[in-house]
This record gives C-alpha cells, structure tokens and sequence, in this order.
C-alpha cells in the first residue's frame, strides 16, 4: 500500500488525513437526514476549491464528491417513485398494495436506509484509509473521478497541484527576494588628482637632461 508523506493542508493549516477524515465523515452522519443528504456533495467541493496547497485533500474531495453524487441520485429516484406510488386509495386491496410499494420504494423507504447505510460503509473505509495517508482512491470510481475533476476545474476554475508547480513557486519566491534585496552602489575606481607641480618638475628635469 502506498502511503503518503505527513503533511498540512491549507484550511486552517490542519493536517491533511484529518481534513479527508472530516469530510467523509460529514457525508457518512448526513446521509440519513432527509433532505439534508440531496446536498452533501457541497461539502467535498467546496473542501475542493478552498485547498490550495495538499493535492492529496483534492484527490481525495473530487472522490467523496463522486460518492455524494451517486448517492443523491439515487436518493432522487427514490423520492420520485414515492410521489408516484403514493396510495390512492379506491378500494382496501388497491390501498393495501400501493402502500407496501410505498413503503418499499419510497423517499422513506427501506432502500433509502440501506443506501445510507452502504454509504456510511463506504465512506468509513475510505476515511480510514486517507487518516492512515493511504492511497484511498477507489478503482470502480476512478473514472468518474476523472470526469467529475474536469467539471470541477473548469466551473471553479482551480489549478493542478503538482510537485513541478511547488518548485516553480520556490523559484519564484527566490528570484523575488533576490530581486527585492537592495543593490549596493557600484564604486567606480575614481583617478587620484595629479599635482601640476610635480609635473613641471618632471619636464624641467627633462628639459635639463636634454
């Protein structure tokens, strides 16, 4: 198993494993609210556009958006098959039947719980393994990860966080307070001035010798 090095995340200078841990465990607890749980899949994302500095936190919110996404869908299908089946009651068999379907199938159902319930597993091993700075990445989601992080970008209009860019970013950092340190004047080797009486001196002796 891969494992990733220690490191900070940008939210609140907080280590990145507990910012994943926060993040799956808040989808995990809200999916069993009615309701509420349409809407999970906001907390990954806006986790997604805030961080700037751990791409291992992206990684991991562009994954538990996926997760949050599925699960709404479902949840939707769910709710719109209750509407339907609601009983209408014209006799006590049609009443009794619509009923069970109701129950079965609907927005309160028994499947929404089992979702919830398959979606708080999911999200607790996946949890674990981001806290441990594990290679938490699901295969069957990888691509969808893909194309829900081309979404992403483009709509919050974020950048890859790679090692390039960080080395790219010290370099800059160091051409900038190398360029903002001040630059001590250059002294030009000025000529000391020439006494003229030691020149005269110099052409009468010369004058002489001749």
């Amino acid at each position: 198993m891969v494992r990733i090095k220690n490191h900070k995340s940008s939210i609140f200078d907080i280590d990145a494993n507990v910012v994943t841990l926060i993040m799956y465990a808040a989808i995990a607890i809200l999916g069993f609210s009615p309701y509420v749980n349409l809407l999970t899949f906001s907390i990954p994302m806006v986790v997604y556009g805030v961080e700037k500095k751990s791409k291992y936190v992206k990684e991991n919110a562009i994954q538990a958006v996926t997760i949050s996404l599925i699960a709404t869908i479902i949840y939707l299908v769910f709710m719109i098959v209750s509407v339907i089946m609601t009983p209408r009651c014209t006799s006590t068999y049609v009443c009794f039947g619509s009923s069970i379907i109701h129950k079965a199938f609907g927005f309160y159902g028994s499947l929404r719980w089992m979702v919830a319930a398959f979606v708080f597993i999911v999200c607790l091993i996946v949890a674990l393994r981001s806290y441990n700075y594990e290679n938490a990445e699901l295969n069957e989601l990888s691509k969808i990860n893909l194309k829900i992080k081309k979404i992403l970008d483009k709509v919050l209009k974020t950048d890859d966080i790679t090692e390039d860019n960080k080395d790219k970013n010290k370099k800059l950092k160091n051409n900038l307070s190398i360029e903002s340190k001040p630059k001590k004047p250059q002294t030009k080797n000025k000529q000391q001035p020439v006494d003229k009486k030691i020149v005269k001196q110099t052409k009468k002796v010369k004058s002489n010798e001749e």
